[in-house]
């Protein structure tokens, strides 16, 4: 019941996209010396990313509302694309071309420390609203926890797991949101300018 085919294309599709992405980003990366840093910008503003997103959902998805975010500062950039039944996003460092893992954004000693926080905070949302969400949806998020999705912003971190995976599809995407702002100390990165904290 819970482990549908629309869950799995949701899956699908978020991999499919994820993987042009992070192919993106290397074409970038490898002619990153042929552009200075607003052509590049412009560079990466040009591709049809959403062209790709759109292809790769439903076909009764009304593609005009589809919402895009694009962050780029310092070494971070991030794009999130939502339509109103999937969100898909990645973050990558434009140094190195490859993605940021979710723990590396977090300034945490260890990596399970950091998985240990993104538990804690979305069982505070399942337990804010237990209605919203499985009987068993905190079990089902301790085994899903490294598939969760996630993008930045100038205000800080979003993480998210998209409709029918943690409560009912009606309910939509399941998401919450760590500000920069009064929890500077939960980050490696400096969101505001971009730049990975010494």
């Amino acid at each position: 019941m819970r482990w549908n085919g629309r869950k799995a294309w949701a899956y699908s599709s978020t991999a499919i996209v994820l993987l042009l992405c992070t192919l993106f980003v290397g074409m970038w990366y490898a002619n990153e010396r042929m552009f200075d840093e607003m052509e590049t910008k412009n560079y990466m503003e040009a591709q049809p990313v959403q062209d790709v997103f759109e292809a790769s959902l439903p076909e009764e998805t009304n593609v005009s509302s589809i919402e895009e975010q694009r962050y780029w500062k310092g070494t971070l950039a991030s794009i999130v694309l939502k339509s109103p039944n999937i969100w898909t996003a990645c973050v990558w460092n434009l140094e190195t071309g490859k993605q940021v893992p979710l723990y590396s954004l977090l300034a945490f000693s260890t990596e399970a420390e950091a998985r240990e926080y993104i538990l804690t905070s979305f069982i505070t949302l399942i337990n804010e609203e237990p209605d919203r969400y499985y009987q068993d949806a905190v079990n089902l998020l301790k085994g899903l926890v490294d598939q969760t999705g996630y993008y930045v912003t100038e205000d800080g971190l979003t993480m998210f797991f998209n409709p029918g995976i943690l409560g009912p599809e009606e309910e939509g995407v399941v998401d919450v949101t760590i500000t920069y702002q009064g929890n500077p100390e939960l980050f490696s990165y400096n969101f505001q300018t971009g730049e990975k904290k010494q």
